[in-house]
């Protein structure tokens, strides 16, 4: 049963006068889940499960408006709220353990040494007054990142020198992973390229080009891939509809997994901007 057979549609024009709060529920065999409930203007049709690392909690989203023939009490949508919770336990914990790495992994650096998030994984980050430029050394399945910096650099002097790195690996890795749907993709863009964005992971527009973020970079390939393939579906269909959501489907089967893993990965490592 999916989340939107578990809230019907409500009547047309009902607002919610429900506010964004944290709620509980408890289960069967006793296990209590905090949650947090939100109502929100911007997902008009679809109720969204997904999880808030930094408050450690799951997040039921439902629509602030709804449509249909069915009026329903605010007490209802409550309660139905509940119930996703507890049928979707499983689920929640996973989304637990998905936000608990990427929390792990995030970013620590204190005596020139730490580690940081990359392509999904906890790095190594290593400074190298050695070496003449920035790298990622790879051997079998490890790496670490070499930073050509002096060990006795700032905080700020790192976070540029990662940032640095970091969108020059975006820019070949996300290259590479676009490349790998040519042969499949039914839209090609004229040109692609990174971009900032902190709430955005991609983007196209309606000149036939895409912007992702370099902040992809922080995360698995897979989830990198889907991101791509949803793009490259709005090529073709500039809206979220059933004729989107197969394209990304054709294009990315597993989207659904890939996307629950990129509403786990709400915190990530904050590298300072050059000229902020």
């Amino acid at each position: 049963m999916s989340l939107n057979e578990l809230m019907p549609e409500a009547g047309r024009g009902l607002s919610l006068r429900l506010t964004s709060h944290q709620r509980a529920v408890t289960a069967e065999d006793g296990e209590r889940i905090e949650y947090l409930f939100q109502p929100s203007r911007r997902h008009r049709t679809r109720v969204i499960l997904s999880y808030d690392g930094r408050q450690d909690k799951p997040v039921v989203t439902v629509p602030y408006r709804y449509a249909g023939p069915q009026m329903l009490s605010d007490e209802f949508v409550l309660q139905r709220c509940d119930e996703i919770i507890l049928q979707k336990r499983e689920y929640v914990r996973w989304m637990r353990a998905q936000t608990h790495a990427v929390l792990d992994a995030a970013y620590c650096i204190a005596g020139g040494s730490g580690y940081i998030l990359y392509r999904g994984r906890k790095t190594a980050v290593a400074v190298d007054a050695t070496a003449k430029t920035s790298y990622v050394d790879v051997t079998g399945d490890d790496a670490v990142i070499r930073l050509a910096l002096p060990q006795t650099c700032s905080r700020k002097e790192v976070d540029r020198a990662l940032l640095a790195l970091f969108k020059a690996q975006a820019k070949t890795v996300l290259g590479d992973l676009m490349e790998a749907y040519r042969g499949s993709a039914r839209h090609w863009p004229a040109s692609w390229s990174l971009s900032s964005a902190r709430m955005r992971w991609g983007c196209c527009t309606t000149r036939n080009t895409i912007r992702l973020s370099w902040r992809l970079i922080f995360l698995d390939d897979a989830v990198a891939s889907y991101v791509i393939a949803h793009e490259l579906a709005h090529l073709e269909h500039f809206n979220h509809s059933k004729a989107f959501w197969k394209e990304v489907e054709r294009l990315c089967p597993d989207w659904r997994v890939q996307l629950a893993k990129l509403n786990a990965a709400k915190v990530l490592p904050e590298l300072e901007e050059v000229g902020q």
